[in-house]
């Protein structure tokens, strides 16, 4: 089932190779992603449509050769920096205490270009992109850039959208709008200093090293791999006591600025807050003791604000503790791998469509998305009309 575009061969291991990973891809987002998952095709559908990507795919790098397109090197190499690193600090199976919403990650790919399919985002991803070179994946960046200069040239010029541009799409796509239940969550976290330190190690080692990211993860492992096993991490009866009488403690703040100030002011290293009512000075020293007393046993503090999430975006031990709660309560404490969470719903929002003018910066954007694309659909639909193209498999 090989492949001709314009003279240059595709062979039909390259094309199974690409099948194989793209459907691996569809499984995994299924698993991950259980209820917004696209099916996974059958195979005779999936092999069409891995050779439709690949034609537009390799299309787009032959036509990219005949512009004189540069990229600036700086460039390229903030984008190499940007994911050797996110593959560095985030090993596999390990979470975040500054990210609790995020689910533990895999490495990742790099940003290959996507050319838009009809059918699924999986099928602009080349295959074996985590075996291959450091000098391999600076090159496919290279050319992801100057296809994407390629494309955005190509589906610039845009009317202007009007307002009645967005009611249309508005009322044509409200079904895309539709929101679960959505929480805007602060987070406390607590991870014992030994493991802060063992991610650090591991971190460094992977951002300064050639070798790849989760290999080396994989060796520091091992050297640290006593040192992991002993661990003391912040889960056991006494802590997680402690953690739930801190969460009593902010609770009796007399009001709800006073309960969010207590998450803001460590997030941002301000001195804890003054409150009027005379009660509050007492329970602010109460919250002052408690995180002292974590600090003299080796156990680190982080706060954050995670941002408005709907539900399905939540790690299920996060979900499980917010979705009873509504706005200005705190959750028991949450144990996510490595770490100890309290969780303080700021706000929370009903599951539902959201009126227009909550939402009109966002459909301005997709609109303006599905405009360029439909744009880049068309000029490379041309340079398929104009190339000469043999599938083998009908040969």
């Amino acid at each position: 089932m090989a492949l001709e575009i314009n003279d240059e061969y595709i062979d039909d291991d390259l094309i199974a190779e690409e099948f194989h990973h793209i459907k691996e891809l569809y499984k995994k987002r299924q698993l991950e992603q259980p209820n917004t998952a696209p099916p996974l095709p059958d195979d005779e559908t999936l092999v069409k449509l891995v050779k439709e990507n690949i034609i537009r795919r390799t299309l787009l790098r032959q036509e990219v050769l005949k512009h004189d397109i540069v990229i600036d090197p700086k460039e390229i190499d903030a984008m190499m920096e940007a994911l050797f690193i996110k593959n560095a600090k985030q090993p596999v199976g390990q979470s975040d205490p500054q990210n609790p919403a995020a689910q533990p990650t895999a490495l990742e790919p790099p940003p290959f270009h996507k050319t838009r399919s009809p059918h699924n985002e999986f099928l602009s991803i080349p295959s074996g992109v985590n075996n291959t070179t450091k000098e391999a994946i600076r090159s496919h960046i290279e050319t992801n850039l100057k296809i994407e200069k390629l494309l955005a040239k190509a589906s610039a010029d845009i009317n202007p959208i009007t307002e009645r541009h967005i009611k249309i799409f508005y009322e044509t796509n409200r079904d895309h709008y539709l929101k679960g239940p959505r929480f805007h969550l602060y987070y406390m976290a607590w991870r014992s200093a030994q493991q802060e330190h063992l991610n650090s190690v591991t971190t460094n080692a992977n951002s300064t090293s050639t070798q790849h990211p989760k290999t080396k993860f994989q060796d520091t492992a091992k050297k640290h791999k006593d040192t992991t096993h002993y661990l003391a991490l912040p889960k056991d009866a006494t802590f997680l006591t402690t953690a739930g009488n801190l969460k009593k403690i902010i609770e009796r703040l007399p009001n709800d600025e006073g309960k969010e100030l207590v998450f803001t002011s460590l997030h941002h290293n301000s001195p804890f807050p003054s409150l009027k009512d005379p009660s509050s000075s007492t329970h602010i020293k109460e919250i002052k003791q408690i995180l002292h007393q974590f600090h003299h046993q080796n156990i680190t503090t982080h706060t954050g604000d995670l941002g408005i999430r709907e539900d399905k975006e939540l790690a299920p031990q996060i979900l499980t503790a917010v979705k009873h709660l509504t706005a200005h309560e705190l959750t028991d404490p949450v144990i996510l791998e490595d770490c100890v969470y309290l969780f303080y719903v700021k706000a929370y929002y009903k599951a539902g469509i959201p009126a227009l003018a909550e939402i009109t910066d966002k459909i301005k954007i997709d609109l303006l998305r599905e405009i360029r694309e439909r744009k880049q659909d068309i000029y490379v639909t041309k340079l398929i009309e104009q190339s000469h193209i043999t599938d083998y498999e009908y040969m």
